[in-house]
């Protein structure tokens, strides 16, 4: 009977235990997404209000109030709508809100409006909105049903308006070109987001009406006739009660699990483009809803497999009982003893570390311990430590490192690494048999596993990190160093140094990861990563020089498909940049710029070229930079 109440009780032990690591994953998983879909919206607005300033700075913007739209103006409209594909309209509003000019889309076929199509938006609200812009200002309206734009029968557009308001040199307001956007992509861009996941994000209106929603006739109820009913409050009351008083957070009920963020887009895009906007958008609130369903479903599957399993085993273990009792009374020490001993060990001394030096037991290292080997070296440093840990106490720091650590460890392992030594808030990493592709795919996954630890201390109310990593190949000497009395198991070598030095490197050009070209010489298919070549360096007191690449996997996907789009003109600007023609790099350094706003190295080689021509480097100019 004891045995079976043991058994029961481990049961429910297991099945508690089950059940709430189900709970913690998916609060992870949702945590998770809710950020990166922050961070893509993020991205999304920065690109609609360059779109905007760009239309609004455009000289040719004022034919349209001074003089006949030019055929070209026109042309490049119909381009740039066809381009973009996220406009369903873009117009010329004059003061008093009559069209002047609009391009439609048609659905990816635009065409310019005929003067008898163009219709007075002078009462509409969002022209109201924009009539007070001042230079340099913007305007976004709400997110809501276009129903007075569409034709009869069809179904209204959920749309987005940005305005900017439009001047000549000497300072006369003409009116403003606004672009409507489409909600539907907005909507696209969440899903692509939460893509492989079976819960879909939601996005609510501060009154909490639904924009987004799985069930689509709940969508738009502000909009609809008899839809005054239709809110996320009206369905889950005590849970809207919670997330209308918090900016972001996670609530676990008897619905199930609820993940949230709330964002103004107004002070969105004012903070992310530092401009005063005038915003008639409100408050969104982006939210994952796991089922109570869902939650519950793997635990009770594994509570079923158990018991088929356990009723048996009771059986086995009421037999066997006193058999293990005698055996373990006699060994359990001495198996203790001998595991935590080789454990202890081995926190200490890596046993990976043992074998590459040719010894089977750790009593048998000695000074005279050493062997060569090539290997991949990772190099990783916390970026600006030392002011983040001033504000810490020496154990505060101590529990931080060591979280940090434990975070970014698992992807070295699972990419047959280890960690040789930690100092202070770096560490190095080894990589045998010259393993750079899981060198490098440990990195990428370092900077994964940081995100995900920025987005806990965010939930914590603590500031992020970043972490800069260099990575390098080349032969090294392992050994111990010390004195007999007190060993030290390291790596040395100026394959260690260099990789070091590398990682210096990451905060000087503003990037996560570079490696050298001698760690993308073993990589069996560089093209399997997002890689571009951004300098070439030589160490102080060393002949060879040493060509750098970035590794831009873990970037935003935006920021990856931008990079991606610079490689053939960035590859051709820093070979003109090494041949010494500085004017034509910086011109394609600075074309570079205006394409991805978000990369940081083509700014640098732009201001070299502009040092370079105002004092020119001389005879024997190579292009190497000194390390």
């Amino acid at each position: 009977m004891l045995v079976c109440l043991i058994v029961g009780a481990c049961a429910f032990t297991l099945y508690q235990s089950n059940k709430n690591h189900v709970e913690s994953l998916e609060a992870e998983k949702t945590s998770n997404t809710v950020y990166s879909l922050l961070q893509l919206l993020k991205f999304e607005f920065e690109n609609i209000v360059a779109d905007v300033r760009l239309l609004s700075k455009m000289q040719e913007s004022q034919q349209v109030f001074t003089s006949h739209m030019t055929a070209i103006l026109a042309k490049n409209l119909l381009f740039f709508s066809l381009d973009k594909k996220t406009y369903d309209n873009i117009r010329y509003l004059d003061r008093q809100g009559m069209e002047l000019f609009r391009i439609d889309y048609h659905e990816g076929n635009p065409s310019v409006a005929e003067n008898m199509a163009l219709q007075d938006k002078g009462r509409r609200y969002y022209h109201k909105g924009s009539r007070k812009l001042k230079v340099g200002e913007l305007y976004i309206s709400a997110l809501d049903l276009d129903t007075n734009s569409c034709d009869p029968g069809a179904i209204p557009k959920p749309i987005m308006r940005i305005a900017a308001p439009l001047f000549d040199s000497e300072g006369t307001r003409h009116g403003v070109v606004m672009l409507n956007y489409f909600g539907d992509h907005l909507c696209r861009i969440m899903e692509l987001g939460t893509e492989g996941s079976s819960e879909k994000p939601m996005l609510l209106n501060d009154k909490g009406y639904w924009l987004r929603s799985n069930d689509a006739d709940k969508e738009w109820g502000f909009m609809r006739e008899g839809g005054k009913d239709l809110t996320f409050q009206a369905s889950f009351p005590k849970e809207w009660d919670n997330i209308v008083n918090t900016v972001n957070g996670q609530i676990r009920t008897k619905n199930g699990l609820f993940t949230y963020a709330t964002i103004d887009p107004g002070e969105f895009i004012s903070e992310l483009a530092g401009i005063q906007i005038t915003s008639d958008a409100g408050k969104w609130i982006i939210m994952i809803h796991v089922p109570v369903a869902k939650l519950t479903a793997r635990p009770k599957a594994y509570l079923a497999k158990m018991s088929m399993v356990l009723i048996p085993l009771s059986i086995l273990i009421m037999a066997g009982i006193y058999s293990i009792c005698l055996f373990r009374q006699t060994n359990k020490q001495a198996q203790l003893d001998i595991i935590e001993q080789q454990a202890s060990y081995a926190r200490f001394v890596p046993k990976e570390f043992l074998a590459l030096l040719g010894k089977g037991r750790y009593r048998d290292l000695a000074l005279n311990s050493h062997a060569n080997h090539e290997m991949c070296i990772l190099f990783s440093d916390i970026r600006s430590y030392t002011k983040l840990s001033e504000d810490m106490t020496h154990l505060d720091v101590i529990q931080f490192l060591n979280e940090y650590f434990l975070t970014v460890n698992e992807p070295i392992a699972d990419n047959k690494g280890f960690v040789d030594s930690f100092h202070g808030d770096a560490l190095l990493a080894l990589f045998k048999d010259g393993n750079a592709e899981g060198a490098t795919q440990a990195a990428i996954a370092m900077q994964h596993r940081i995100k995900r630890f920025n987005t806990n201390r965010a939930a914590k109310a603590k500031k992020p990190i970043a972490s800069g990593i260099g990575i390098h190949y080349g032969e090294v000497t392992l050994g111990a160093l010390g004195t007999n009395e007190r060993l030290q198991a390291t790596v040395i070598g100026d394959v260690v140094n260099l990789a070091a030095r590398i990682e210096s490197c990451t905060k000087t050009f503003g990037v996560n990861i570079v490696i050298s070209d001698s760690v993308y010489k073993k990589l069996p298919d560089p093209t399997a990563f997002n890689l571009r070549e951004i300098d070439t360096v030589r160490v102080k007191g060393k002949q060879i020089p040493v060509a750098l690449y970035e590794v831009f996997d873990a970037d935003p996907e935006p920021l990856i498909a931008e990079k991606k789009s610079l490689l053939p003109s960035f590859k051709q600007a820093l070979g003109l940049y090494r041949q010494g023609d500085f004017n034509e790099a910086a011109e394609l350094f600075k074309l570079c710029m205006k394409k991805c706003p978000g990369d940081t190295i083509s700014p640098i080689f732009f201001k070299r070229c502009k040092t370079m021509m105002r004092i020119p480097p001389g005879d024997g100019w190579t292009g190497i930079s000194t390390l």
